[in-house]
Formats: C-alpha cells, structure tokens, sequence
C-alpha cells in the first residue's frame, strides 16, 4: 500500500510537468508474496531426531542432519554426504510430516527435482511451504508455532503461480501485446532490453 502511494505521488508529479507522454512506466517485482500465520520449524524435527548437537543454551555445537530455511522453504543437509543411514531416515520422517496438514509442508523434492529446480545445491531433501506457512529457525521445542510479527514472505517454490513476478507496462514506449506474449520474461533481461534505443 505504502508503495502503491509513493507511485500515486510520482505520477502526479510527472504529470504536473506536462510530460506525461514522453514517460514509460515500467514497474516490476522480484517475486510474488504469501500471508503466514504459523511457522514450522525442520531443525526442532532434526533435534528430536537426535541430529543436532545443542548446548545448554540452545546454540549449535555440532549436527549430523541440518535444515537451511528461506521463507517458505527448506532444505536438509547431511554434514557428511556419504551418511545414508541418517539421510534415509530424515527423509522418511519429513515425509511422514508432509502427510499431515498440521505441519504445513505442501510439497518436499529430492536430489533431482533440486538439480532440475537449480535450488539448495548439496541439500539431499527440500520441502515448499502450504499458503499460511513459512519455515522457521527453532531448535527446540515445537514443531510449529505462530508466526509472532511477521505476516507473509516469499522464497516458496518457483513452480507456484503465485510467486511469479509482476511486470507493468505502461506510457510512450509500451506497446500492445497479447495474452502470455510476455510469459516467463525474466528479470534480469529487463534493464538491458529498457536501455535499447
């Protein structure tokens, strides 16, 4: 909303100069966004596991099996990659998880879904969030708790339609274009396709 005003205020004041028509707007995301209210924590299932080596103050001191987060994501890690007795029972675990809804995991991917996704290198397992989840950091205690504060994010699959990016076009230089003409246009071609005369 916030950002919806201060484009409002730019395009006033662009068009109090009289030369509205000699601008393009061109206004892009870098990913689409979900609300959460609950976190589910893969490294409270790792410790109960027994893979996590925690202090007395809940720090890290050593791990057999780690979960990275990233929004809505995660991804299990074996500290050595030739542990299949560990991978093999972390993996049946959080599959057990992902077939309960209470836990929020919508999907989880295996070594060659990462590799065709190009997400996680060295993960052995990755899991997307349900709409309403995101990955969390806890060590201990529950599985899932409520999100305190935060009320949505973003790095779920990139397969969800709902992550995709928004692109508007709009002004001088925008043309006409038909339905999915634009489709998968990618971020990173867009500054050098504005800047061509």
């Amino acid at each position: 909303e916030t950002i919806d005003e201060l484009l409002g205020r730019l395009r006033k004041a662009v068009k109090e100069t009289g030369l509205e028509n000699d601008y393009t707007w061109v206004i892009v995301s870098d990913h689409g966004f979900r609300p959460i209210s609950k976190l589910f924590h893969p490294n409270a299932a790792l410790n109960s596991l027994g893979y996590l080596n925690l202090n007395i103050r809940g720090e890290l001191e050593d791990w057999r099996i780690w979960a990275r987060t990233s929004g809505g994501s995660f991804a299990l890690t074996a500290r050595n990659p030739d542990d299949t007795e560990a991978i093999a029972a972390a993996t049946a675990f959080f599959q057990h998880l992902a077939g309960d809804p209470r836990f929020g995991i919508e999907k989880l991917y295996n070594r060659e879904d990462l590799a065709r996704l190009g997400g996680f290198p060295g993960a052995f397992l990755a899991g997307t969030m349900a709409t309403g989840f995101a990955a969390g950091g806890g060590r201990q205690g529950s599985y899932v708790t409520p999100s305190s504060g935060t009320k949505g994010t973003h790095g779920y699959t990139p397969e969800a339609p709902d992550m995709k990016a928004s692109l508007l076009l709009s002004g001088q230089a925008a043309r006409a274009c038909g339905a999915g003409q634009l489709e998968g246009a990618r971020l990173l071609a867009m500054a050098p396709t504005l800047a061509r005369p």
